[in-house]
C-alpha cells in the first residue's frame, strides 16, 4: 500500500489519528515512487537527513518516522530540493502524453510538500508508518 502520512499538533496523539495521505508504492505494472525516493535519498542521506529518516532505507518502507513541528521548514526545504533533482532526472521531455521515469514520484513529492507547507503554517508535526 505505502507509507501512511499523519499530521498532528501533538505527536503523542498521532498514532490514534487517521492518515491524511498515503505515499504510493506502485505495483507490478507501475513505477514504485516510494522505492525510487528510498534509493535517491539513501545515496545522499547527509543532504536529506529528514527524508532519510522518513524512508529509513535500512529498515525498509515499514519504518515509522516523526518530523517534529520545529523541523517542518527544513523538511519542506528538503522536499523542494529533491523535487528539483527529480525534475532534472526526467528532463524537459516528460509530459502527460510521454511521462518520464519519475512522473509518479514527482506527483507524490508535490503532494507531500503541500502537506508539509500546511503543517508549517499550522505548526503541526508529520508522522508516518508503513503497512
Amino acid at each position: 500500500m505505502g507509507k501512511a502520512i499523519i499530521i498532528t499538533p501533538d505527536p503523542r496523539e498521532g498514532p490514534a489519528t487517521h492518515p491524511v495521505w498515503v505515499f504510493p508504492q506502485g505495483s507490478r505494472d507501475r513505477p514504485n515512487p516510494y522505492g525510487q525516493l528510498m534509493h535517491l535519498v539513501a545515496a545522499r542521506k547527509d543532504a536529506y537527513p529528514l527524508l532519510y529518516s522518513m524512508t529509513r532505507a535500512v529498515e525498509g518502507p515499514e519504518a515509522d518516522f516523526l518530523i517534529p513541528r520545529e523541523r517542518i521548514p527544513n523538511f519542506t526545504g528538503e522536499l523542494s530540493s529533491i523535487l528539483a533533482e527529480v525534475e532534472k532526472l526526467d528532463g524537459p521531455t516528460a509530459t502527460v502524453e510521454n511521462p518520464g521515469t519519475y512522473t509518479e514520484l514527482r506527483q507524490a513529492l508535490r503532494w507531500l510538500r503541500a502537506i508539509a507547507m500546511n503543517c508549517e503554517k499550522w505548526r503541526f508535526a508529520i508522522m508516518g508508518h508503513g503497512d
